[in-house]
């Protein structure tokens, strides 16, 4: 029990002494490259799963709650069918009754569609999360958010776990419309492994878009001018009064 006690207390250190490190902080004049913002949401705006979207999993007996880990102004789920892990973030169908659509990856057009039981509360989180939910750095390497991370390095959180044995460890760097990772090798998958290898340009930087709450409105139709017909001239011929010679 002791050593569990421990445990637990060394766990909450390192993560307060770890959420004492601002997430984003300023970048240096040398970052001068724009980092796209991808807000990715698999419903289309009438609350619609979009046709570029595959299921790959249906479960049931879920239940959700506000305030999505990834991105905030979205929900997370949890189901017994899909054991400890949550489902997040995830957004409500409104082509379904009770039915949510859970993306794992910002970049993977694949979701589970979880048919819920109910939910904790009444909406969505709407203040986005602080950090982006994915990053893409360079042409090949995606990175997806580690929120649950308590792992610190030189008094740096991980942030992101990512593609091609890569971390990133905080802070994100901010300047203008541009973000810039300190991305880090881990090819032992150990975290005594980390590896320095610099200051990366954030291409794309992925955030999740805010849940349809009602469908778009179809467009009014726009009244056409329509000029009146003029009448076609008729070839009648017009009787003309006939004058008798008074005798």
């Amino acid at each position: 029990m002791l050593a569990v006690r421990s445990s637990l207390v060394l766990v909450v250190f390192i993560a307060l002494f770890a959420l004492a490190e601002p997430l984003i902080t300023p970048a240096g004049a040398d970052s001068h490259r724009s980092t796209t913002v991808d807000n990715v949401s698999p419903l289309d705006a009438n609350g619609a799963l979009k046709a570029t979207y595959k299921v790959t999993r249906q479960i049931g007996h879920g239940v959700c709650q506000t305030g999505s880990y990834q991105v905030g102004n979205a929900y997370r789920c949890t189901s017994p069918a899909a054991g400890s892990v949550t489902l997040d973030p995830c957004w409500p169908l409104l082509t379904a009754a009770s039915t949510m659509v859970c993306q794992q990856k910002p970049w993977a057009p694949q979701v589970v569609e979880l048919h819920e039981i109910g939910r904790a509360d009444g909406g969505p989180n709407a203040k986005p999360a602080p950090l982006p939910w994915g990053l893409r750095i360079g042409a090949k390497i995606r990175c997806l958010r580690d929120v649950g991370a308590v792992f610190v390095l030189d008094g740096h959180l991980l942030l992101y776990h990512c593609s091609q044995h890569r971390d990133v460890l905080g802070p994100l760097q901010s300047r203008g419309g541009s973000l810039r990772a300190h991305l880090y090798r881990n090819d032992a998958h150990t975290r005594s492994g980390e590896k320095s290898v610099g200051w990366r340009q954030v291409a794309i930087a992925w955030r999740g878009a805010a849940p349809v709450t009602s469908p778009s409105p179809s467009p009014t139709p726009t009244p056409t001018d329509t000029a009146t017909p003029t009448p076609a001239p008729t070839d009648t011929p017009t009787a003309t009064a006939s004058t008798t010679p008074t005798m």
